[in-house]
């Protein structure tokens, strides 16, 4: 949720979308979550952050890839995803490493 949020809101501070397109936009996704559009999940968040240690650890220096890389990839791991999607180049190097058939 935070992330749609905040990507949104970058598209605003690029100037592709209006501040009156924006304000719509979080309304009708803030309306589909109530409305159960989205699966809403809880992951662990220990074994999350654990994942996460292991990850940095094997794979930051080969990838250079930061913190919440890192997290993004742990998370897709905890939750069981078998592919990630991401437009970072060193994200998906990290996400390849640990196995996700990256998608781009």
């Amino acid at each position: 949720m935070i992330e749609v949020r905040a990507a949104l809101r970058q598209k605003r501070g690029r100037g592709d979308l209006s501040a009156n397109a924006l304000q719509q936009i979080l309304a009708s996704f803030t309306q589909d979550l109530t409305l159960g559009f989205y699966d809403v999940v809880s992951p662990s968040w220990d074994e999350v952050f654990t994942q996460v240690e292991t990850i940095s650890a094997s794979h930051t220096a080969t990838t250079l890839c930061r913190t919440l890389d890192a997290l993004h990839v742990a998370l897709a791991i905890e939750l069981g995803a078998s592919e990630f999607c991401t437009f970072d180049k060193r994200q998906a190097l990290l996400a390849e490493a640990m196995g996700l058939v990256v998608v781009m």
